[in-house]
C-alpha cells in the first residue's frame, strides 16, 4: 500500500468519523420517544431535564459508524469484483 492511498484511507475515515457526529445528534434527538420507553420499560435512565442521555448519543453514534464502514466495505468489494 503506497502512502498516498494511507493518506488517503486515513483522511477517508476521520471525514466519516466526523460526518456521523452531527448526525448522531439529530438521530438521537429525534428517537427522544424511543429512548423514553427504553428507560419506562428497562428502568434503564436514559433521558434526563435536558434530552437523552450521554449513551443514547454513544450508541447512535457507534451504530452509525458500524453501518457506514460495512456499506464502505461493501463498495469496495463490489468496486474489486468488478475488475
Amino acid at each position: 500500500m503506497k502512502i498516498s492511498s494511507r493518506i488517503k484511507l486515513v483522511v477517508i475515515i476521520l471525514v466519516l468519523f466526523i460526518t456521523c457526529i452531527p448526525l448522531a445528534f439529530i438521530i438521537t434527538v429525534i428517537s427522544s420517544p424511543i429512548w423514553l420507553w427504553i428507560e419506562k420499560t428497562f428502568s434503564i435512565e436514559s433521558v434526563g431535564h435536558s434530552g437523552p442521555a450521554e449513551w443514547c448519543y454513544l450508541t447512535v453514534y457507534l451504530f452509525l459508524i458500524s453501518a457506514s464502514g460495512l456499506i464502505w466495505l461493501k463498495i469496495g468489494k463490489r468496486k474489486t469484483t468488478k475488475r
